[in-house]
């Protein structure tokens, strides 16, 4: 089992101090046990123009309760928000018929709207 430690939002500072703070718990994380460090997109908070910051997201798909239809359309809706890489989590097992799912059908249909 891998665990990781999230931080869902930085505390308030300006970005000097910000990065300073991110640096230090990063450097703690990686000489802990942690196996990784997740950030929400909160990027632009450090100073960085946020048009240069690619907009990222993690999505649950239930292709147990749900067709992989809903699973595209979750995905278009997604992507007319303005997020450009959409990192998906599987609800439940990940078997060889969900990849198939995504290999073939959602992917595709996704990928299509470049």
């Amino acid at each position: 089992m891998r665990i990781g430690l999230q931080i869902p939002h930085f505390r308030p500072s300006t970005p000097a101090t910000m990065r300073h703070w991110l640096r230090e718990t990063a450097q703690a994380v990686d000489q802990s046990n942690f196996d990784s460090l997740w950030v929400m997109n909160h990027f632009f908070q450090l100073g960085r123009p946020y048009a240069e910051i690619e907009k990222t997201i993690l999505e649950t798909a239930d292709l147990e309760e749900s067709a992989a239809t809903a699973v595209i359309e979750r995905g278009k809706f997604l992507q007319q928000l303005g997020f450009e890489h959409i990192i998906f989590n599987l609800k439940g097992a990940y078997t060889s018929q969900a990849l198939k799912q995504f290999n073939q059908v959602i992917l595709p249909a996704l990928k299509d709207q470049d």
